[in-house]
């Protein structure tokens, strides 16, 4: 086989094993960003604080109120006002740690919040789902507050971690019931906007 061939051929492979792991890393890239998710990104920011990298905590509070914000889009007015407090809460801590003033108590104040809105949405929707007989994708809303809720008892304390408690207890006796109406996932996510409005 003449040289220029074997020299061409070999090119060519190079290069489609070049395409071949570029393509492999896209698809990695899009893997891991699809576990992106709330609690990630508030996890992320909270180690960034303890490392002192602060301009990178921004940024990851950033995307988690992007997040929450997107999250909006499928609520009402009167449940987006719950999910704009707990937007405010990231807010505040963003603006803390501009001025590189960061009160931990605080910081988990808001985390917790925004747990907890994001528990809440989940309810709103199911609620919903609900009430279009949906019941299969009602009960994985309702398992998704769970998840929600224990994720926001990491950054909870006291009389607010009892209260979280009692609530995943609550949903998931009625998760495992299957038994779930309007009337009782209301009722609980009336529990969790009132720890979300609290001062």
């Amino acid at each position: 086989m003449p040289k220029y061939l074997i020299f061409c051929l070999s090119i060519f492979f190079i290069m489609y094993a070049i395409g071949l792991v570029e393509e492999v890393g896209k698809e990695q890239i899009e893997k891991d960003m699809s576990k992106e998710t709330l609690y990630n990104l508030l996890e992320s920011a909270k180690e960034d604080i303890s490392k002192q990298y602060l301009h990178v905590s921004e940024e990851h509070l950033d995307r988690a109120i992007a997040y929450m914000q997107n999250i909006e889009e499928s609520l009402d007015r009167e449940s987006n006002s719950v999910i704009d407090e707990a937007i405010a809460g990231l807010q505040q801590v963003e603006e803390d740690i501009r001025n590189r003033v960061i009160y931990e108590d605080d910081l988990n104040m808001a985390f917790a919040k925004a747990m907890n809105a994001l528990a809440f949405a989940h309810l709103v929707v199911c609620e919903e789902e609900i009430s279009n007989d949906q019941l299969d994708k009602a009960l994985q809303s309702l398992k998704a507050a769970i998840k929600h809720l224990e994720h926001s008892m990491k950054y909870s304390s006291g009389e607010l971690l009892e209260t979280e408690e009692e609530l995943v207890k609550e949903l998931a006796d009625l998760s495992g019931s299957g038994d779930i109406t309007v009337e009782t996932v209301h009722k609980d996510a009336e529990k969790v906007r009132s720890i979300i409005m609290s001062k």
